[in-house]
C-alpha cells in the first residue's frame, strides 16, 4: 500500500516520510564538534589526543591541520538508507588570520545512494576549526638547552672526512627536524647531535646512513620522572658507526681482495680485483669486510704493453716497469692511463 509523504508529498512503501525527507529530517552522518586544536609556533607541530604530531607535506600548515581535524570530526553512520560512495570531501572555505591564533572555515561534502531506488545522496556541513597557540614540549626543551636523545656519528679506526662532515650537516638541514636538533658539535674525530625529539634523531640517523652505510645501535637512561604525569623520562643514546673503507678503497673478503663500488644503507657493493666478479654484502655479514688499501694509495700508472695473458705497466710514482696478470675482463690497451696496487707481491689494477 502507498503512502504520500507529509512533507513533500510524494507516494511511497515506508508508511511515512519518504526516503528523500528522512535523510534531510534525520541526517546520517555527524560532525564533532567545536574542533580546536593546539599548535606550536616554532616547529607548527600539532597536539592530537596526547601526542604532538609533526605535519608532512603541504605548503600550509595551517590548512593541514585544520583539515586533518575536520577528517577526523566527520562520523558516517552505519544506515540502511544510505550506501556510501566515497570518503568525505574537504575544501576551505577561508581563514580568519595569518598568525596564530586563528580560525580556518572547513566545508564537508559527503556522497552515497539511497538504498533500493539508487538516488543520489549528498550531504553537506560547514565547520570551524580553531588553532591555539601552545609550545610543544620539544620546542620547549629546545629552548631551555635540553635534550632527549644523543647522535653520536663515528667512522672505525678513523676520524669523518671534511667531505663526510660537509655531507651530514647537509643532511641534517634538508632532514625537516631542523628546529628540533638541540646541538650539532664535531668531537674525537666525530659529530655529537643533540636533538629534543627521539623520533628526529631516529630519522636523522637513518638519512645518513643510506648515505655512508654503517651499524646502528642504541641505549636509553632512566634520568628523572615528570612531575606532572609521574612517567619516567630517559635520555636515549643513538651510535652510527660508518665503515672504515669508502668507495674505490680495497678491501679483503672472504680471503680475496675487493675494490668498494658502492655503500648504502642495506649493503656494499664489491667488484674483484683479481676476477670478473661483483658481490653485495649485507650490513649483516659486513663485518667480514676488512680495510686493505685506501684509494689513495693507488699508484697512477700507463699500459705499455699487452700480451694474450699479460699486461706491463709503467708506475709513473717508483718509474718500474710492472707485469700484470690479468683475464678476459681486463680489456685495456697500450696508452691507457690506470692505477695500481701492490699486494702480496702482486700488481693489481
Amino acid at each position: 500500500m502507498l503512502v504520500t509523504c507529509p512533507v513533500c508529498g510524494v507516494e511511497n512503501s515506508t508508511g511515512g516520510l519518504c526516503p528523500s525527507c528522512y535523510l534531510r529530517e534525520n541526517p546520517p552522518f555527524s560532525v564533532k564538534t567545536p574542533l580546536k586544536r593546539f599548535v606550536c609556533p616554532l616547529c607548527n607541530s600539532y597536539k592530537k589526543g596526547n601526542r604532538w604530531i609533526q605535519v608532512s607535506g603541504g605548503n600550509d600548515p595551517f590548512v593541514e591541520i585544520a583539515l586533518d581535524a575536520a577528517r577526523h570530526a566527520v562520523h558516517l553512520e552505519s544506515s540502511d538508507q544510505v550506501a556510501w560512495e566515497n570518503q568525505p570531501r574537504l575544501s576551505i572555505l577561508g581563514r580568519s588570520g595569518e598568525a596564530l591564533p586563528l580560525s580556518v572555515g572547513v566545508r564537508v561534502e559527503v556522497t552515497g545512494r539511497l538504498r533500493g531506488g539508487g538516488e543520489a545522496y549528498t550531504g553537506e556541513a560547514e565547520l570551524e576549526v580553531r588553532l591555539e597557540k601552545r609550545v610543544c614540549p620539544s620546542c620547549s626543551r629546545r629552548k631551555g638547552k635540553s635534550f632527549t636523545t644523543i647522535l653520536q656519528i663515528r667512522a672505525e679506526n678513523r676520524g669523518l672526512t671534511s667531505g663526510e662532515l660537509e655531507t651530514i650537516k647537509r643532511i641534517v638541514t634538508l632532514s625537516g627536524g631542523l628546529s628540533h636538533v638541540v646541538s650539532l658539535e664535531e668531537e674525537h674525530g666525530g659529530v655529537n647531535i643533540k636533538t629534543s625529539n627521539s623520533r628526529v634523531a631516529r630519522r636523522i640517523a637513518d638519512k645518513i646512513r643510506a648515505v655512508f652505510g654503517g651499524t646502528l645501535s642504541g641505549t636509553a637512561k632512566l634520568v628523572t620522572r615528570d612531575r606532572q604525569t609521574g612517567k619516567r623520562v630517559y635520555r636515549g643514546t643513538l651510535l652510527l658507526r660508518i665503515p672504515e673503507y669508502c668507495v674505490d678503497d680495497t678491501v679483503s673478503y672472504c680471503d680475496r681482495y675487493w675494490v668498494v663500488k658502492q655503500v648504502t644503507g642495506e649493503k656494499v657493493v664489491l667488484s674483484g680485483l683479481d676476477e670478473d666478479r661483483v658481490v653485495a654484502v649485507p650490513w649483516a655479514r659486513a663485518a667480514g669486510i676488512q680495510l686493505v688499501k685506501k684509494s689513495g694509495d693507488y699508484h697512477p700508472a700507463v699500459v705499455t704493453l699487452r700480451t694474450s695473458n699479460m699486461l706491463q705497466v709503467y708506475d709513473m710514482v717508483t718509474c718500474e716497469n710492472l707485469d700484470v696478470e690479468h683475464g678476459l675482463w681486463l680489456d685495456m690497451q697500450p696508452g691507457e692511463r690506470t692505477r695500481i696496487v701492490r699486494l702480496d707481491g702482486k700488481t693489481l689494477v
